[in-house]
């Protein structure tokens, strides 16, 4: 994650630089495949219960038992209806007061829909896996774990900031500075490298230190804070102040410093052989508090 938030911009920018960036997109695809193959061969058999006692041996399953079991524990009907309901969630906020009134019909139209979805995702969540033997996305038994929930409603609030960041920096660069694409995914390194460096920071202070992830989160939370606040008197000139660097490294330490810490919190919150579902559910979360924070930061600005 550290080597593709301070690469990744500039891979982004240098695509684009030429009208190209239909390509990030498509470069999704090989990166796809090349992970399924790589994880068909290195995935531990019987995964994700391979940590407990058995008398089978293998160590790696082959390529047709990690396909097979996967195809057998797998849960795409609770991946569709999660999808479907964060999707039409997002185009509401998207375009709400932008393309469509509020009050429209597709805007309510779109909101029923996800709050549907989303309660068919919690019905199928309860049943599915003693009617059917699915691995659950979200197992009902995570509804009466404090911690983990609390902890994922970490990864919401700080995914929402953590995204705003990211594309609204560089387009500041490039509509406002009048930077080149990838002059601006340069420009945005000063907030991407802080962010895995308080992302370091927030593992050093919980592991080695010691120090209680309530305190650690309150000094990320300050931090980022001070970053965004700060961030907001940046002249509104074409001139680039250079000061926006400074605020933009206090903002991604900040942020890297809450992201890190739930992280760490989200899979030691659950049971062992819950981690793996655990991380999934907090990074999915991270990703929807991206999408909402992204949608009503541009309807705002809109």
């Amino acid at each position: 994650m550290a080597l593709a938030l301070i690469v990744s911009p500039l891979i982004g920018g240098a695509m684009s630089q030429n009208g190209d960036w239909r390509w990030i997109f498509y470069y999704n695809v090989p990166a796809g495949g090349a992970s399924l193959i790589l994880l068909g061969f290195i995935l531990p058999a019987r995964f994700p219960h391979h940590w407990e006692p058995n008398l089978e041996k293998t160590r790696h399953a082959s390529v047709f038992h990690a396909a097979s079991s996967f195809a057998r524990k797998a849960d795409p009907v609770g991946a569709f209806l999660v999808l479907g309901a964060i999707i039409f969630l997002v185009a509401a906020l998207e375009e709400g007061g932008v393309r469509f009134a509020w009050d429209s019909g597709v805007v309510i139209a779109f909101l029923v829909l996800s709050g549907s979805l989303a309660i068919l995702f919690v019905g199928w969540m309860a049943v599915a896996s003693r009617a059917f033997g699915v691995e659950t996305m979200f197992p009902s038994r995570f509804a009466s774990n404090h911690t983990l929930l609390s902890s994922l409603v970490g990864c919401i609030i700080t995914g929402a900031p953590m995204t705003i960041a990211a594309i609204e920096l560089p387009q500041r660069y490039q509509l406002v500075n009048q930077s080149s694409p990838l002059g601006a995914g340069v420009k945005l390194l000063a907030y991407a490298v802080a962010m895995p460096v308080g992302i370091v920071l927030g593992s050093i202070m919980s592991g080695r230190l010691r120090l209680a992830f309530i305190y650690i989160l309150f000094i990320g939370a300050m931090m980022q804070t001070v970053g965004f606040a700060l961030l907001s008197t940046v002249p509104t000139t074409t001139d680039l102040w250079n000061g926006i660097f400074g605020y933009s490294v206090l903002m991604g330490l900040g942020v890297g410093i809450c992201a890190g810490t739930y992280y760490v919190i989200t899979p030691i919150s659950s049971g062992k052989g819950d981690q793996h579902l655990a991380l999934g559910s907090g990074l999915q979360c991270r990703m929807l508090g991206g999408a909402i924070g992204n949608a009503g930061s541009s309807g705002m600005g809109a």
